[in-house]
């Protein structure tokens, strides 16, 4: 079986919109509109949730809404924060660093 160097460019494309996909499903199987479910969700207490909105790591507009004053998080917002939150504090999922670690060795 002959490999295409040429081919292996385009993993980390096919990674990307995987883990787009991945996201979009994530933000229509799971409910993240109130508080409580996003702070399951990201596996958060109730302070820390409170810190990310004060701090502007969580986003008006992006990552919750204030609808008649009360907040409502948006679901796509949570889905994408929780990647790059996860990957920055607590580590990649095993299958994401094997992977990772594959693109790595053709990539120069």
């Amino acid at each position: 079986m002959d490999i295409l160097f040429e081919n292996l460019a385009l993993i980390p494309r096919l990674l990307e919109e995987v883990q787009r996909l991945n996201s979009r499903l994530d933000s229509v199987s799971v409910e993240l509109k109130t508080g409580t479910q996003v702070m399951r969700y990201l596996d958060i207490s109730k302070t820390t949730l409170f810190n990310l909105r004060e701090s502007g790591r969580l986003e008006e507009g992006v990552h919750y809404k204030k609808v008649h004053e009360k907040l409502e998080y948006i679901p796509e917002g949570i889905v994408e924060f929780k990647r790059e939150y996860v990957k920055h504090t607590k580590g990649q999922h095993a299958s994401t660093i094997a992977l990772d670690a594959f693109i790595s060795k053709f990539a120069a």
